[in-house]
């Protein structure tokens, strides 16, 4: 069974996971693994209150000591006696509480907006105003959390760490999209990553994790825009050029690239197209600008091969 066939507040600990001093559903343990990596990679610090709420009893609104309830914890019953004292802002009805379904954890931080950011990411929110360490899962994670999920641990062994989340990134990280050649197998991934360098993109799930990452950090690709949605690349070509809707960026180009390698003639045919609507009704098309929007590598081959064309 899982934690949410439960009545409210009735599920036995053998449904949840003991993680930082609380009880978790095993849905709300991978959200908030990667919640607390994601502020702790960054520098942060962030630990846990309560995951897990169970209901208790009505007479457990009595007891001032959470460790005297009928079940030694602060379940929901405690909770609303607290609330009723005015020492919480607020408190769920007995049974209603999102805590007892396994969707709510209360947390501490002293990095409130990576936490936010983080959050999102897997699908949570603060929900209630007055509680600035309460949140609730909300909707379905955006990114891929099966590196987060519980594994249990071996006989005579302990569980293995997931694999941390991104490292941080600033406005400062020369970073592009680019596809690696074809005889090194055409793989799609990011260039520029701080200590990484070159991250490849497993699939889809994985791209759209960095592009939200990136977003919620502020950080834009060479070039000053946006990593854009899967949906709207069509094309992502060798040595960072990235098309989509359309519309070409050339952005940066790696370091390693030469003239003898950059496909100029490819590049200039797909921009002439592309821009063909807008050029053809204007008399006096200024090269340079154009030109310092392309590839430091390519952008003279370009001018070379259509300077005629587009004066005409």
């Amino acid at each position: 069974m899982q934690v949410t066939d439960y009545a409210n507040g009735t599920a036995p600990r053998s449904e949840l996971i003991r993680f930082e001093g609380m009880w978790v559903s095993p849905d709300l343990y991978r959200r908030l693994n990667y919640v607390f990596q994601y502020i702790r990679n960054r520098g942060g610090k962030i630990s846990g209150t309560e995951g897990y709420r169970w209901k208790g009893v009505p007479n457990d609104a009595n007891i001032r000591d959470a460790s005297k309830t009928s079940d030694g914890t602060s379940n929901q019953w405690y909770q609303k006696g607290r609330q009723r004292r005015g020492e919480t802002p607020a408190a769920a009805t007995p049974g209603y509480s999102q805590h007892g379904y396994g969707k709510s954890a209360d947390t501490n931080t002293d990095s409130p907006k990576w936490r936010d950011e983080a959050m999102r990411h897997v699908g949570m929110e603060r929900t209630v105003k007055s509680e600035t360490w309460h949140a609730d899962i909300v909707r379905a994670p955006l990114i891929d959390l099966t590196a987060f999920e519980y594994k249990k641990p071996s006989s005579g062994g302990s569980t293995p760490p997931p694999p941390p989340p991104p490292p941080p990134v600033t406005e400062e990280t020369p970073m592009y999209l680019s596809r690696r050649p074809a005889k090194d197998g055409g793989t799609i991934g990011l260039f520029g990553i701080p200590g990484r360098g070159w991250m490849p993109f497993l699939h889809k799930d994985h791209y759209e994790m960095w592009r939200v990452i990136l977003i919620d950090s502020g950080v834009k690709l060479a070039g000053g825009v946006d990593m854009p949605d899967w949906a709207h690349v069509t094309d992502i070509r060798e040595y960072g050029t990235v098309a989509w809707d359309n519309q070409v960026i050339a952005h940066t180009v790696p370091t390693q690239a030469t003239p003898d390698n950059v496909d100029e003639a490819a590049i200039a045919a797909f921009i002439v197209q592309t821009l063909k609507t807008q050029l053809v009704f204007k008399a006096d098309v200024d090269e340079k600008a154009i030109a310092e929007q392309l590839s430091p590598l390519i952008a003279k081959s370009v001018l070379d091969g259509m300077a005629g064309r587009l004066k005409s």
